[in-house]
């Protein structure tokens, strides 16, 4: 399908769909939004987890910032409330440690407002 991309990674829907698909899931099925979305941050969080590095290396390694950050979007799109503090205390200690880590951080924080159509965490 042309509105589907192949990312090397997995599929993604083009930007100009990826809203629309999205919204439509979360009102079809509310719960099953949320239990996907659980699961999604169980799995990245398990891969992060499975790096074993040490709390200090954590901060600079790729794959424990593309683990972390994916659990984020995903945690908050399941139930924004409940977990934009943990959010907000990670995006503080991002900023005292590496900037570009912490501008990651509050996109993926907007992303999942924007996705979740939370007004806690848009921008």
């Amino acid at each position: 399908m042309s509105f589907v991309s192949d990312q090397g990674a997995g599929w993604s829907y083009h930007t100009v769909v990826r809203a629309q698909m999205l919204r439509c899931k979360r009102q079809v099925s509310p719960q099953s939004w949320a239990e996907r979305h659980g699961a999604l941050a169980d799995y990245y969080e398990r891969l992060r987890e499975g790096l074993q590095l040490a709390e200090a290396k954590q901060p600079r390694d790729p794959d424990w910032q593309s683990h972390t950050l994916s659990a984020l979007y995903h945690r908050l799109c399941q139930a924004p409330q409940k977990h934009l503090s943990a959010a907000l205390n990670g995006f503080l200690t991002a900023l005292k440690r590496q900037r570009s880590l912490a501008e990651r951080w509050s996109e993926v924080i907007l992303q999942a407002g924007d996705a979740a159509a939370a007004n806690e965490t848009r921008g």
